[in-house]
């Protein structure tokens, strides 16, 4: 009478077992995000690379590395749990392949997809995008809420690779709950579109350009947003400081902006490239 309890018992403890020894193996895998496969920069321009790592369920990522000559040679990225960036300049022209592998204690993962950047060539064919609306996908780092309660007008000055419409942005607000002003300017300033956001919100909140506004490449353009009072606004310092080459969009050092001003204004001014988190949706 007691065979069936035993051997049910013995059963289940061969699939726990099993199911222990899947759960722990470790296959970190490591992406890269930014820059775009078959990007294009200039010889002795700084690049960022941006990219993301996992380990499935059990986490324990412990570092990412990055090789900027396809896998020969490997250096030690900035990583934030499952977060990473590297920064380089080519010193060169011809094509750069980036890869990056993760690590936990244990194991090193396999080499990414790689990502090709052509150095000092003359652009050709852009990089593929996936989707007709884009949005300037970045990862938090050191994002901290500033304690700043005066008006001001936070933005950022970016390019495009090919011509499209700017659809609208988000905007990573923080506990500011009034109404705030978005715009969009050309690099030299002129307004080319103002929405006003009544509806009050805390966090992360979508804004749409109605109509959508037309942008070209090689043209610089700035989003930006004001808040009318009490700002204390989200902002990580020491971001912007190379070239983001995330296609459609491309981001320069320095790319965020502010403005202090009562009633806002076309915002010029940097402050430690620092990211004001309002990033743009691009349709082609």
């Amino acid at each position: 009478m007691l065979r069936l309890p035993r051997l049910l018992a013995a059963v289940f403890a061969v699939i726990l077992a099993s199911s222990g020894t899947a759960y722990a193996q470790d296959h970190p895998t490591a992406g890269i995000h930014t820059p775009r496969d078959g990007s294009y920069a200039a010889v002795g321009e700084s690049l960022l690379v941006i990219g993301g790592a996992v380990n499935g369920e059990a986490a324990g990522i412990t570092a990412v590395e990055v090789s900027v000559d396809g896998g020969t040679t490997w250096q030690l990225a900035e990583t934030v749990k499952e977060r990473w960036r590297f920064q380089f300049t080519p010193t060169t022209a011809g094509d750069v392949t980036i890869v990056a592998r993760a690590h936990t204690r244990s194991t090193v993962g396999n080499p990414s997809l790689p990502a090709t950047v052509h150095v000092g060539a003359t652009p050709g064919p852009l990089p593929r995008i996936h989707d007709a609306t884009n949005t300037l996908s970045l990862p938090t780092f050191d994002q901290a809420l500033d304690p700043d309660w005066e008006p001001v007008e936070l933005g950022l000055k970016f390019q495009v690779d090919r011509p499209g419409t700017l659809t609208g942005v988000t905007i990573d607000r923080g506990p500011y709950t009034g109404p705030i002003e978005t715009r969009v300017w050309t690099g030299s300033g002129e307004l080319l579109a103002d929405t006003l956001s009544g509806a009050p919100g805390i966090g992360r909140e979508w804004v749409s350009f109605e109509p959508p506004v037309p942008v070209q490449p090689g043209q610089d353009y700035v989003v930006s947003y004001f808040s009318r009072w009490s700002s204390r606004y989200q902002a990580s310092q020491d971001y912007f400081t190379g070239t983001i080459l995330q296609a459609p969009f491309i981001v320069k050092p320095g790319a965020g902006v502010f403005h202090y001003e009562v009633h806002g204004g076309f915002p010029t001014d940097t402050w430690r490239n620092s990211n004001y988190w309002i990033l743009p949706l691009f349709h082609e």
